[in-house]
């Protein structure tokens, strides 16, 4: 459903930045709520709401790092709140870039004692704030990479922006890969950080389950029959989990949304001329989105509101694509007011 609604109404009723904006905002307060959570421990979302749906969110539990608490918000896990908070970034940067938020000072911030921040840089630095305060590496990983991916749609000569995320991608993330592998090679029992010790862990779910999962390749074992590995219940990777669950036709269909959305959202916007200002083609910010998913997913499974928002994401993506052209703040199309369905020569009262 929130493909189908986003696919048939975003895009065809000119409803791009409304929709963005929205979901801008809508983070904004979480992630502005979730400071209460950051300072003190306590999740306000379960402190509130938890008496109105007894028995649901029990396996929400606040976990610390580096002395802080890691904020999950409504979404019941730090790693997820991350990839939310960093993908409604994307999207507010986008929508700072293409000049969306007209007023250099909306009321809502009008006591704020900081004159100098316009609208669009609260919205920003709120935003990150939100990503920052929920201390996940791998969402953070993430998206750096995604930032280097859509700094291309900043540049004049793309191509060049293209060589530069090559290298980055080569020189750079590829031998940390290979480092972080034999780092969290040594198993957990020889770790010397708690760090260590969990990158261990899942490096050791792939190792430990794949044969599990080979065994039912094709359609999975189901939501929770698989065999469980002693001293490992949790799955945090999401491919993993989805092969054992249903098998490696979900995998690859999975894969096919991520990879395929990616690819096409670069190849239609480097086939188009450079929109003006420049960061306003809304292709790279998208492809940056599932650069987040993609990465991020390793590290956790994919559940609650990521769901709804990957789906949401690609219905857009779909629709803009469909669209094939950008829309600048000045050139989108308002929504064209519905034909009457009787047209009456007099009104009677």
């Amino acid at each position: 459903i929130p493909y189908v609604l986003a696919k048939s109404l975003v895009e065809p009723l000119g409803g791009r930045v409304a929709f963005a904006k929205k979901i801008v905002v809508c983070l904004f307060i979480v992630a502005i709520i979730c400071l209460y959570e950051s300072r003190f421990g306590v999740n306000p979302w379960q402190k509130v709401f938890g008496p109105f749906f007894p028995g649901q969110g029990l396996g929400w539990i606040i976990t610390f790092r580096w002395g802080l608490a890691r904020t999950a918000g409504p979404y019941g896990h730090a790693i997820l709140a991350g990839i939310m908070m960093i993908a409604g970034y994307r999207i507010q940067r986008w929508l700072e870039w293409s000049g969306a938020w007209t007023e250099p000072r909306h009321s809502w911030f009008k006591w704020l004692p900081w004159p100098k921040f316009t609208e669009a840089q609260i919205y920003t630095l709120g935003m990150l704030g939100g990503a920052l305060i929920t201390l996940v590496k791998g969402p953070w990983l993430a998206g750096i990479i995604a930032a280097v991916l859509v700094s291309i749609g900043r540049m004049r000569n793309r191509w060049i922006g293209v060589g530069i995320l090559l290298v980055f991608l080569f020189g750079i993330c590829l031998p940390a890969f290979v480092g972080f592998l034999q780092w969290a090679g040594v198993g957990r029992e020889n770790a010397k950080t708690e760090n260590q010790e969990t990158a261990a862990y899942r490096l050791e779910l792939i190792t430990n389950y794949m044969d599990i999962a080979k065994e039912q390749a094709t359609w999975g074992w189901g939501l929770i029959k698989w065999p469980k590995v002693p001293g490992q219940p949790s799955i945090d990777n999401y491919y993993l989990l989805l092969f054992l669950m249903h098998g490696q036709i979900a995998l690859a269909l999975f894969l096919t949304i991520l990879l395929g959305m990616i690819v096409r959202l670069i190849r239609h916007a480097m086939s188009q001329p450079n929109p003006e200002p420049l960061g306003s083609s809304l292709a790279f910010t998208l492809a940056g989105i599932y650069v987040v998913y993609l990465i991020s997913v390793a590290t956790v499974y994919m559940g609650n509101q990521t769901v709804a928002l990957l789906f949401l994401v690609t219905g857009w993506a779909e629709g803009y694509l469909h669209a094939g052209q950008e829309q600048t703040m000045g050139s989108a199309p308002a929504p064209a007011a519905p034909e009457p369905l009787y047209r009456f020569r007099r009104i009677l009262s």
